[in-house]
Formats: C-alpha cells, sequence, structure tokens
C-alpha cells in the first residue's frame, strides 16, 4: 500500500512506532522469527553438509550454475526452512518456479559455455 502514498503525493506517516504495544509486538515477533531461522537453518546446514560430503566436486558448468541459482529449491533441507516459514500453496510455487528456473538456466548456460568453447 506504500505505493498509492508515492502516487497521491502526501506525506508517509509512519505512526507504528509512536504506540509502545505494537513496538513491543515487532520485536517479539522480530526475535521469534529469527530464531526459527536459526534453528531451521543450522539443522538445514548441518544436513547439507552430511549430503555433500561423498559428492566429487567436479562438475558440469551448466549443472554448477543451475545449483547456484535455485540451491534453496534443490536442497532438501534448505526447502525444508521455506516450507516452515511460508504458506504451503506459496512453497509449491517456490518449488514449481525454482525448479523450471533452475532447468532453464542450467541447460542455458550450458549451451552458452558449448557455444564459447567452439568460437
Amino acid at each position: 500500500m506504500w505505493i498509492v502514498y508515492l502516487l497521491k503525493s502526501e506525506p508517509l506517516v509512519w505512526s507504528f512506532w509512536g504506540e509502545q504495544s505494537r513496538v513491543a509486538n515487532f520485536w517479539k515477533e522480530c526475535w521469534e522469527t529469527g530464531w526459527l531461522l536459526l534453528k531451521w537453518m543450522s539443522f538445514a546446514f548441518l544436513l547439507e553438509s552430511l549430503i555433500v560430503a561423498p559428492i566429487p566436486a567436479e562438475m558440469v558448468p551448466g549443472t554448477a550454475m543451475a545449483f547456484m541459482v535455485t540451491g534453496g529449491v534443490t536442497s532438501i533441507p534448505a526447502a525444508m526452512g521455506v516450507q516452515a516459514l511460508v504458506r504451503r500453496d506459496v512453497f509449491f510455487s517456490d518449488l514449481i518456479f525454482g525448479l523450471g528456473a533452475e532447468f532453464l538456466v542450467g541447460y542455458g548456460f550450458q549451451l552458452w559455455v558449448e557455444f564459447l568453447m567452439r568460437i
């Protein structure tokens, strides 16, 4: 809704920070969300380190780029962290769009690398 204020050219009033109960609620939610993220991401990194350890380091450039771009979608522990924070429909949309982007970027980058190697 802040875009409406930009179009009206009226001053934007941040009255939220004037009410002590709202400020306390904001910091409480900030702490709870931060703690939730810290727990899930620590668990995700622990699982990721156990999963990635036996995989060899040599990888095709297109595959490496795909994992760099959409690592949070292709990594089960990171996807678990996202799933803990968002609604189910948002999570599945994230997975679908992320995997689609992964395939496009991976194949596109691999074609680009092979094109450059032939020049």
